[in-house]
């Protein structure tokens, strides 16, 4: 019996044991994740110019504040959703409260900077503003305000850290992260974030813990919102927002990844793979110089602050960088690339990829960027709401961007004209597009909308459906050119339809064929070139072009209802292709060469690489002589015969690229609209058949399949 009662003892006590040491390692590592919050809120004293430029802003701001805690440029009573002038307050405080806690910086600890700054948070407790966008309440400035209660932590009274905890819990509630529901994808990480101060703030191992496990789950290869099994990102539905809402997604998993490791609170190994997956071989393939892919910031577009977006993923790239990973060396590559500003060389990201998820192609080299927006009936083009994006409607008909430097559009929203959109087939009228709300209406009318990549050349193929438009649009990217073909183009309305091959800044001078380079519409009888900004655009038969470079001027208002309504002047480039009216199985076809000198054009177009095999409403198809590539499109079953006496027959539509390569023969193909009847393609290339099956499943509908031949 002593036996027993003294084994129950002895067990009590290392149970005991057990508990107060995790507690202590639980505590410890509280003040682990509290300690690198702080290094990663300040700036060192080597960051002079930056701790320069902190401090003269913090002093700006103090000067300015009124003896009541508020700013009088500031209009509290505004409520707008989008742009609200209230959150400046609690951004101000931000600079102030860093400026306050940085060594370095001359107001470092200082008084009349510390009364400032506590001046202006009372009045924020006292005035406590709210907007009707739910965002800001639960989301802007909690987050803002969630660093200012660390930085000042010290120097708060018990009142009014408490009043501050409690804002920072306005986005949870009876256990749900809450916004307009259960929170999802980057609204959710968000809140999770937030959540994250309050515990560090709380001192409690429990609240760290809930939203970081929660921010886990949101970590995973997803068909809803969220990271894609592509490694593209959706949001409000499924939209490409890898720029957009996926930055801060990036950003903030990566830096709660690297806040948290090595403690007892740290992310998985799985968890870690699959945020690198997002990052490498998807956010940082969608950037060329620091310009994220405007095809994939969402309404975000419209905004006058989208300059040098891409950029800010170097936050996340270097979190990653500063934990043990397979991928450590690509993430400081792309930190030092996008950070430092060695972005010109692109040589490590050359290739092409496809995000079947996202009806979206990007094709990579050394010298050039390239890429293809579409949507089907699994995604939507774009989106406005809260007043941005009014005219984005046709931002996926075939969206392509090509960037070089990655400024070409730098700017140039608020005088673009939205219904000459690069690469998209658009009826043209005076009136502006009509707006998709957050969405609504922007869904595709077909399923046939996908692409086939092997990773280093790919081809894109679109049914566009409208309301008085239909259109078959291909597009063949190889080493130096990109073949762009449009056919079966129909117009039941008497508007004109226009293809526009490219819409960007002027820049320098523009050169053509026949040294005309007057505005206008210009009917070729056989091929023409034209050269701007070190691109060439070639179209190899009888077309109406139409080229205009002019000054114009617009305002962000115009895009964006919650922005200044100044004026903005801009010089302009635009060329395309000009169908008429009531058009009936239109067609088009141009070449682009994105890096080019204009003394060049010439002799691109006497070596006859690319040899156009066919371009109807059936079969769009290519083939690339020196790289011996045929890329072909099928929109039903059918045969393509080539001019060498070969043929490629299937008995379903299809997405093909057939290679030679010094292995042999391989065969890329994809289906977007397979289903379990559809999934097994016959393939019959010169008299040898074979059969592929392509994958079905959600989460894989569309990818590319390869096969030896």
């Amino acid at each position: 019996m002593n036996y027993l009662i003294s084994l129950k003892v002895v067990t009590v006590f290392i149970l005991l044991g057990v508990l107060l040491g995790r507690t202590m390692a639980n505590e410890k590592d509280v003040q682990t994740i509290k300690q690198r919050l702080l290094e990663d809120l300040l700036l060192t004293s080597k960051q002079k110019d930056k701790v320069n430029s902190l401090t003269k802003k913090a002093i700006t701001y103090l000067k300015s504040l009124n003896k009541d805690g508020s700013w009088k440029d500031i209009n509290y009573s505004v409520k707008v959703m989008a742009s609200w002038p209230s959150a400046r307050h609690m951004s101000r405080l931000n600079v102030m409260a860093k400026a306050y806690k940085t060594k370095g910086s001359s107001l470092f600890m200082s008084a009349s900077l510390k009364k400032g700054i506590l001046n202006a948070l009372n009045t924020w407790y006292k005035k406590d503003p709210q907007n009707i966008n739910y965002w800001w309440n639960a989301i802007g400035v909690p987050n803002s305000l969630g660093p200012i209660l660390l930085l000042m932590e010290k120097d708060l009274t018990k009142e009014q850290m408490t009043k501050g905890i409690k804002i920072l819990k306005r986005g949870y509630r009876d256990g749900v992260w809450y916004y307009h529901g259960p929170a999802t994808g980057q609204n959710l990480v968000w809140l999770c974030g937030i959540h994250v101060y309050r515990g560090v703030l709380e001192n409690s191992p429990i609240e760290i813990n809930k939203p970081l496990k929660r921010i886990a789950k949101e970590i995973v290869f997803t068909t809803d919102e969220g990271i894609q099994s592509d490694s593209s990102f959706h949001q409000h539905g499924p939209i490409l927002y890898a720029g957009g809402y996926g930055r801060p997604f990036a950003i903030d998993c990566a830096r709660l990844i690297y806040l948290t490791h090595g403690t007892s609170f740290s992310f998985s190994e799985q968890k870690i793979k699959i945020l690198s997956s997002y990052v490498l071989d998807g956010q940082q393939w969608m950037i060329r110089g620091p310009t994220f892919d405007y095809g994939a910031i969402g309404r975000e577009i419209a905004r006058c602050s989208v300059r040098n977006n891409g950029v800010s993923i170097a936050k996340a790239s270097r979190y990653m960088s500063k934990i043990q990973s397979p991928r450590k060396a690509e993430f400081t590559s792309m930190t030092k690339r996008l950070e430092v500003g060695a972005y010109a060389v692109e040589s490590s990201l050359i290739g092409n990829r496809h995000y079947y998820r996202s009806d979206f192609m990007v094709h990579r080299r050394k010298g050039y960027y390239f890429s293809i927006k579409m949507f089907s009936k699994r995604t939507r083009g774009t989106e406005s709401g809260n007043g941005e994006n009014n005219n984005g409607r046709y931002l996926a008909d075939g969206c392509t961007y090509l960037l070089r430097s990655g400024k070409e559009y730098e700017g140039i929203f608020p005088v673009w004209n939205w219904r000459k959109i690069p690469g998209t087939t658009i009826e043209q009228t005076k009136k502006p597009p009509k707006e998709v709300n957050f969405g609504k209406g922007a869904e595709g009318r077909t399923n046939f909308v996908g692409g086939t990549s092997d990773g280093i050349y790919g081809v894109a193929a679109f049914i566009l459906k409208r309301k008085s438009l239909l259109a078959k649009k291909a597009w063949f990217c190889f080493e130096d050119e990109i073949v762009c073909l449009g056919a079966g183009i129909t117009g039941k309305t008497s508007n004109p339809l226009t293809t526009t091959v490219n819409q960007s800044l002027l820049k320098g001078k523009i050169n053509t064929q026949d040294n005309n380079t007057k505005n206008g519409l210009r009917k070729t009888t056989g091929s023409a070139w034209v050269h701007h900004d070190d691109a060439g655009y070639f179209f190899p038969g009888k077309t109406n072009i139409k080229l205009e470079s002019n000054t114009r001027t617009g305002s962000w208002k115009s895009i964006n209802k919650t922005t200044s309504a100044g004026k903005v002047t801009e010089k302009v480039f635009s060329l395309s292709v000009e169908h008429g009216a009531n058009v009936k199985n239109g067609q088009y076809a141009y070449i682009v060469i994105p890096n080019i000198k204009a003394q060049k054009m010439n002799d691109y177009v006497k070596k006859d690489n690319i040899e156009i095999i066919r371009n109807s409403s059936l079969i769009q198809a290519v083939r690339h002589k020196e790289l011996n590539i045929i890329q072909a499109v099928f929109y039903s079953k059918g045969t393509l015969k080539i001019k060498n006496g070969s043929s490629i027959t299937v008995n379903h539509s299809c997405i093909i690229m057939v290679k030679e390569m010094k292995a042999g023969k391989y065969i890329f193909v994809s289906k977007p609209n397979a289903n379990k009847k559809s999934a097994n393609i016959s393939i019959t290339i010169d008299g040898k058949e074979k059969t592929i099956k392509v994958p079905t499943s959600r989460s894989k509908l569309g990818a590319a399949i390869k096969k030896k031949w």
